[in-house]
């Protein structure tokens, strides 16, 4: 007996959906019509999909730490690196490093996300051919990194701690 709101053809909206059985669904789609009763929609994107493909950044000022192998303990082997991140996405990372690196190279890193570590294998996209910064009086090179193959429960801190940031920053220019 209750109504549905209305909304305009070709809105955009983000709907959470809930199972019991399946858990939380949040999808992003369109409106083809709606009515007090009925409300259709078309392309329906997962919001991972969707984070994925419009590939929001959130700025950050964190260390983390990469490596040629998974060999990240509480004792670093000695080929693991510092590194420095100003901002990440669902996808990519933006990385600088006074170690080079080469385009098309593939690496492990290890981010520490607040209340989750995320430890994942990385590719270097593109490189600054010249110091991009300087941290501490050390030259840095500037790397765009994209993660390959998140696991799903990777994918789910890493979007967790994306939309916590995103949260936190709306609150601030509020």
């Amino acid at each position: 007996n209750e109504r549905l709101r209305l909304f305009n053809t070709s809105a955009k909206l983000k709907l959470n959906i809930f199972n019991s059985k399946a858990g939380l669904l949040v999808i992003i789609a369109e409106v083809l019509t709606s009515s007090p009763f009925q409300l259709k929609i078309v392309e329906p994107l997962k919001i991972i999909d969707h984070e994925r493909r419009s590939g929001f950044r959130v700025a950050v000022d964190m260390w983390a730490k990469v490596s040629p192998e998974n060999t990240f303990s509480v004792n670093d082997a000695d080929d693991v690196q510092i590194v420095y991140i100003n901002d990440v996405s669902i996808c990519e990372l933006h990385m600088f490093s006074e170690k080079i690196y080469e385009v098309g190279s593939i690496h492990w890193v290890k981010l520490e996300l607040e209340n989750a570590s995320l430890i994942t294998q990385i590719e270097v996209m593109r490189k600054s051919d010249e110091y991009a910064m300087t941290r501490n009086g050390i030259g840095l090179y500037e790397y765009g990194i994209h993660f390959l193959g998140l696991r799903p429960e990777e994918d789910d801190k890493l979007c967790s701690f994306l939309f916590r940031k995103q949260r936190e920053i709306s609150k601030k220019v509020k």
